[in-house]
């Protein structure tokens, strides 16, 4: 199993974040030889994984332990997810895109 990984997956959000849609997470086990197969999956709220880091000085984050559920949405006896999240506001500048032609 991978363990202690860090993944950055850059997205706009909506303001206020309670429009936008749930982080939906999905757990598969790894095969050498064949396909790899679902274990579970489970959803947190933009909100909720703001709230994770937003009154810590430092910027650091506390994991919380999700529960996974298989695709009828009832839990995977013992598959459980050590998971933190931060929600990074950022202001980007989006280059203006013409049209190449002297329309």
């Amino acid at each position: 199993p991978s363990r202690y990984t860090s993944m950055a997956v850059n997205v706009e959000l909506p303001h206020p974040l309670t429009l936008a849609p749930d982080i939906q997470v999905f757990c598969y086990d790894w095969d050498a030889t064949s396909k790899d197969d679902p274990i579970g999956r489970f959803a947190v709220s933009c909100t909720e994984a703001f709230g994770m880091n937003r009154d810590r000085a430092d910027g650091s984050v506390y994991p919380k332990w999700y529960q996974l559920l298989d695709w009828a949405n009832q839990p995977v006896e013992g598959a459980q997810l050590l998971m933190s999240f931060q929600v990074c506001p950022t202001r980007l500048q989006f280059p203006l895109i013409s049209p190449g032609c002297s329309c």
